[in-house]
């Protein structure tokens, strides 16, 4: 996918997508980030997280997100 191709680009440090909970959905939207990478991905998901942290996201922000912590917590997962 396009994002994924964009995603391996030089300078890349934080993917942010719309995650899913939902049975029978993608829980990363569809984005599959291999294994061995550059970059943290970060998925927005309401409900259970545990779908998207298998599917590779390093860390889940619940929603819906409180906004006066988002930066902190998605930057956070650099320290990681």
């Amino acid at each position: 996918t396009e994002l994924t191709s964009r995603a391996s680009e030089l300078g890349v440090v934080v993917v942010l997508v719309h995650g899913s909970a939902a049975p029978g959905t993608h829980p990363l939207s569809g984005f599959r980030p291999p294994r061995e990478r550059a970059y943290r991905v970060v998925a927005l998901v309401q409900g259970d997280p545990a779908p998207a942290l298998a599917a590779g996201a390093d860390h889940v922000v619940a929603l819906p997100f409180d906004p006066g912590t988002l930066t902190t917590e998605v930057l956070a997962t650099l320290r990681d």
